[in-house]
């Protein structure tokens, strides 16, 4: 199991609430083996009423925390909408989870200084002021801490299957806290999220026990029995949901509006315009972290304003006038003249089993034509399908498209130690027959392809079995399973 771990998640002791919950708030049904569930943090709040297995907080519990203090810095009014996407499923017996935190700012925000400064800053407040309007749009959390209060559907009591607990109480929930592993992104914007397996074999997934009044330590062996319940159930209940801690960036947000407040009294001359793209160039540098392939090679843009640039043995991209677009660190770029985007990767990191051959996965950057960042990502490979305009990612367990313009995941699929065997990608440009003499019929609406391996361990003779799994991609961007290859 070492190798699907992907989220090294370190759980803390869980602060005690003193409240009741209403029972069976959500109920989420198993789908496809996951449960995947919305967890909107601002009930009243119609910005993510759509989205399915939406399950709310009732007023009473209050909403998501908006005030946060450091340093004698206090901020707050800043979120409007805040959802917490949960997706958990079984692999060999383990719990899987993956997480996707996405929140909408009320576009303005107070901050006071204790002793000091005090001032609301909106974002209409600063239409002038292009500099200052692009670092409020940066802004983001540095970090969240969430729990989860969940339980059994009703089948597991009344089989009698909580033989650790106390059966005739139906209250009873235990919680899961999120504190690791996690990205995050401003107002809007769906962060990359990768799914994890935590150490000690599923026992970190629950933390302690909850019978509506007050929080107990739970045995090893109560987890273990949750666990082969949570691996059988069919459905589950989510009592409540809490931000247990949160960060902003404080000073950053109080240098907003004392450079606002010296704009408008004079004491300070805005920034320049034709220096607003420079400070874009300095935000985009905050954004979180992504990854890119060792299949992207050095190579010089064509029809384009952008040459490759090498200092130090390391590659990055400038314009016609000389000046840095892409800072020269990484190991390799690629520029991709159709999509007008370029893939940049660094720091390869092995990944291998015993003595057969390794894959290297590296830190990748998606860049625009103009250098700004726009995904980031660790451990994996990345592709650019010019074709169908998408970003294919693969992890050492998993996969993942996107669409290239706004980066939504559009496909994902996760399979046993894939990276065991060498990556590949196939235009389906040549001759069809070839794929059908593999037992792959392309169907005509398929523009472009992947191919995703699964290790399915070592023959009689030690050599690896690998199976090939083919998917297509439409011109629209629907991405299909199309088959799997004869040969290993």
């Amino acid at each position: 199991m070492k190798a699907i771990t992907l989220l090294a998640v370190v759980i803390f002791i869980l602060p005690l609430f003193p409240c009741s919950f209403v029972q069976g708030q959500g109920t989420i049904v198993r789908k496809e083996g996951h449960f995947v569930g919305n967890l909107d943090f601002i009930e009243s709040s119609a910005t993510y009423r759509q989205r399915p297995n939406r399950i709310t907080r009732p007023s009473y519990m209050g909403g998501f925390p908006n005030e946060y203090e450091e340093n004698r810095i206090t901020v707050k009014g800043m979120v409007s909408a805040a959802v917490l996407t949960m997706d958990w499923w079984s692999l060999f017996g383990e719990p899987v989870e993956n997480y996707n935190f996405q929140w909408t700012s009320t576009g303005q925000y107070y901050v006071s200084v204790y002793g000091g400064m005090a001032a609301t800053i909106s974002r209409n407040q600063l239409q002038n002021y292009p500099d200052l309007l692009l670092r409020f749009d940066a802004l983001k959390p540095l970090d969240i801490k969430f729990v989860i209060y969940w339980r059994h559907s009703d089948e597991a009591y009344k089989n009698n299957l909580h033989y650790s607990f106390s059966s005739s109480n139906r209250n009873q929930s235990v919680t899961t806290t999120i504190t690791t592993g996690m990205l995050f992104e401003p107002s809007g914007k769906s962060p990359l999220s990768v799914p994890g397996i935590r150490q000690g074999k599923g026992l970190q997934f629950i933390n302690q026990l909850y019978d509506g009044y007050q929080h107990y330590t739970l045995s090893d062996e109560a987890k273990k029995t949750w666990l082969a319940e949570f691996n059988k159930a069919t459905s589950i209940k989510i009592d409540a949901f809490y931000v247990t801690e949160i960060r902003w960036p404080v000073a950053e947000m109080k240098a907003i509006a004392e450079l606002y407040s010296a704009y408008e009294n004079g004491t300070k001359e805005p920034t320049p315009m034709e220096q607003v793209s420079k400070a874009e160039d300095e935000i985009n540098k905050l954004s979180t972290y992504i990854e890119n392939d060792f299949w992207g090679e050095t190579v010089e843009p064509e029809d384009s304003d952008l040459s490759t640039t090498r200092v130090n043995g390391k590659y990055g991209l400038v314009n016609k006038k000389g000046v840095t677009i892409v800072p020269p660190i990484y190991d390799r770029i690629h520029f991709s003249s159709q999509t007008k985007t370029s893939i940049a990767h660094s720091n390869p990191k092995r990944f291998k089993r015993d003595n057969f051959y390794g894959v290297d996965f590296f830190d990748v950057v998606v860049y625009s034509d103009k250098g700004k960042e726009l995904f980031r990502v660790s451990n994996a490979q990345g592709f650019i399908l010019e074709d169908v305009n998408c970003l294919y990612i693969r992890t050492p367990t998993s996969a993942y498209m996107y669409r290239l313009k706004s980066f939504e995941k559009i496909w994902e699929v996760a399979y046993t130690d894939s990276y065991y065997s060498r990556g590949s990608i196939d235009g389906f440009r040549g001759d069809r027959a070839v794929w059908g003499s593999e037992g792959i019929n392309v169907p005509s609406d398929i523009i472009q392809g992947v191919i995703v391996h699964e290790f399915m361990g070592l023959d009689n003779r030690g050599n690896m079995i690998v199976k090939h799994h083919v998917y297509g991609v439409t011109e629209s961007q629907d991405v299909r399973f199309i088959g799997t290859l004869k040969h290993n």
